[in-house]
């Protein structure tokens, strides 16, 4: 094999990886990012604990799973009320989302709900009810960080990497053109004289 077969094989095995690198890369991310979500029954009433000051989602997760139990749930959140305190037991102002903001990672599925601000660390409390002569059942609230922002760092980071390999291998491959045989030949031959 030849150093330009070589560095073709080269340029095609940096790009394969580069690929694989970012995918990798980017399900670790997401998974990192559901990691960081505490996850309380619903309805009723749950502590949480807040290891940061900031602002906070409350994600609707209607398929989940929390305990080693299953819940699915068709819930409907206009038919509930819902509330958090602080740990020195004020209630906090919610306020709904301001962009779509769902997901769907294996066993769990959710959508943003509502955000609401954090001013200390401390022990939390999520309160919620269905309204009168209604019952949807169980389900979970996730509470984390809005982690639109972390999504879109993520995908950008694995575009990076996935345009970064490409670079590099479109850059062996013009290698593996140049110094191919046949093309080094042409660079060798004089230009005819008119």
């Amino acid at each position: 094999m030849g150093r330009s077969c070589f560095l073709g094989l080269l340029a095609l095995a940096v790009f394969a990886c580069g690929i694989g690198l970012s995918i990798w890369w980017l399900m670790n991310r997401m998974t990192e990012m559901d990691d960081g979500m505490t996850r309380v029954p619903a309805p009723g009433d749950a502590a949480f604990t807040l290891d940061k000051p900031g602002v906070y989602t409350i994600f609707f997760e209607y398929k989940g799973v929390l305990d080693g139990r299953v819940f699915t749930s068709s819930a409907n959140l206009a038919d509930m009320s819902v509330g958090v305190s602080s740990p020195s037991g004020e209630p906090l102002p919610l306020e709904p989302v301001n962009m779509s903001a769902s997901y769907d990672l294996g066993s769990r599925s959710g959508i943003g709900v509502y955000t609401f601000k954090a001013e200390v660390p401390g022990e939390y409390t999520i309160s919620s009810a269905y309204d009168e002569g209604i019952d949807y059942g169980s389900f979970i609230f996730a509470i984390g960080t809005d982690f639109t922002g972390s999504i879109i760092g993520s995908v950008f980071g694995m575009m990076g990497l996935i345009f970064g390999t490409f670079i590099l291998a479109a850059a062996l491959l013009v290698l593996a053109i140049l110094v191919h045989p046949k093309v080094k030949a042409a660079f060798r031959r004089p230009s005819p004289m008119i």
